[in-house]
């Protein structure tokens, strides 16, 4: 089943119309039949990225919504389980690499990054395998990208990546 999850970056919640660019982005995803939203913050502390969470989730209570902190890697997981308690609803983590010996738990869906973008972006055959069996193991989907912010992944990868995770 294909889902359809664009991504909100999100900016300061303290400047001017830092929460108002999440709510107005998210309303414009969820008016035009998204699936779901993933809330990503970009130079914000994880705590300012659950307080805009918190502010779109009170207005989209029933509305499935995800959150990429990339102050948090994956392998610094339980950060996030003292924040628990204030990311109720929460329906996905992405993280750009991947959870190694993570598996999802409490119904929360995992998407981690395999040859993800200022990671590891053209790995070696052997290297993008091990990642793709990773993936497999540790999250609910794998994801990918380009180079860099704006480019798109090559067709190529993309069908090598698809051919290693069945």
């Amino acid at each position: 089943m294909k889902k359809f999850y664009p991504v909100i970056h999100c900016i300061d919640p303290y400047e001017q119309g830092g929460v108002g660019h999440a709510l107005a982005n998210a309303r414009i995803a969820y008016n035009n039949e998204a699936d779901g939203i993933f809330l990503i913050g970009h130079k914000l502390q994880y705590l300012d990225l659950i307080q805009i969470y918190n502010s779109v989730r009170k207005q989209f209570p029933d509305k499935w919504i995800g959150i990429n902190f990339l102050d948090i890697p994956s392998d610094r997981l339980e950060l996030l389980n003292s924040c628990k308690s204030l990311l109720v609803g929460l329906n996905a983590l992405w993280f750009d690499s991947l959870p190694i010996g993570r598996q999802p738990s409490s119904g929360l869906e995992m998407f981690g990054g395999v040859a993800f973008k200022y990671r590891n972006v053209n790995p070696s055959n052997e290297e993008l395998k091990r990642d793709c069996e990773l993936a497999i193991m540790c999250t609910t989907t794998a994801t990918t990208s380009g180079d860099k912010t704006g480019e798109p992944s090559s067709i190529v990868k993309l069908q090598k990546i698809k051919l290693l995770l069945q």
